[in-house]
C-alpha cells in the first residue's frame, strides 16, 4: 500500500518488542481501549518478523517503539507513545509529555526506559512473562483489556518501597 500524507489507511500499525514483558502489558491495554480499531500490532520478535519488508533495520525496531500513522508518517519513542494515545481518545493523559519545555526530558527518559526494558520489567515483577515464552502471552493478551501497566508499576513500586517509609 504507497501512502501519500493526505491519504488516511484508517489504522495505526504498532512496531512492538514482544519479548519485553512490560511492552506486552502496554501493547494489551491500548488494544483494549482501541474502540474505533485504529490500530495494528505487530511483533518484532516474532520468528517471522522480516524487518527489511518494513525497510527498517531491526537494531532500530530493538531501541524503541514504532508506529506508522494512518497517514503513513513514521513516528518513534515518545512521540509514537503520544500518539497511540491520541488515537485511543486518552491524549490528554500524556500531553504534558509533548508540552516544547518538557518533551526533551520525557523523550530521554523513554529511551533509557527502553534501553533498559527487560530489566525495568522484571524490577516492577513482571518477568513472569518470560518464563511463560512473551510471545505467545502477546499474541493471546493482545486485544483483551488488561489493568493499564502505569497502574501495574505503581502497585509493584508501592510493594517494592513499603518498608522505606
Amino acid at each position: 500500500m504507497n501512502l501519500t500524507k493526505k491519504q488516511d489507511c484508517g489504522f495505526a500499525i504498532v512496531l512492538y518488542d514482544g519479548n519485553c514483558p512490560m511492552c506486552c502489558e502496554e501493547m494489551a491495554w491500548l488494544s483494549g481501549r482501541d474502540k474505533n480499531h485504529r490500530l495494528r500490532f505487530v511483533n518484532v520478535a516474532h520468528p517471522e518478523f522480516d524487518a527489511a519488508a518494513w525497510h527498517l533495520e531491526k537494531q532500530a525496531l530493538n531501541t524503541a517503539i514504532h508506529v506508522r500513522t494512518t497517514t503513513g508518517n513514521w513516528l518513534v519513542g515518545m512521540p509514537a507513545i503520544r500518539y497511540l494515545y491520541v488515537q485511543i481518545g486518552l491524549g490528554w493523559v500524556l500531553a504534558v509529555t509533548g508540552w516544547p519545555l518538557l518533551a526533551p526530558v520525557f523523550d530521554w527518559l523513554y529511551l533509557h526506559l527502553a534501553k533498559n526494558r527487560i530489566a525495568v520489567s522484571a524490577w516492577f515483577g513482571l518477568n513472569s512473562l518470560n518464563a511463560l515464552n512473551s510471545r505467545e502471552h502477546c499474541e493471546q493478551c493482545v486485544g483483551k483489556a488488561k489493568p493499564h501497566l502505569l497502574s501495574v508499576l505503581i502497585s509493584h513500586l508501592m510493594r517494592r518501597t513499603a518498608g522505606f517509609f
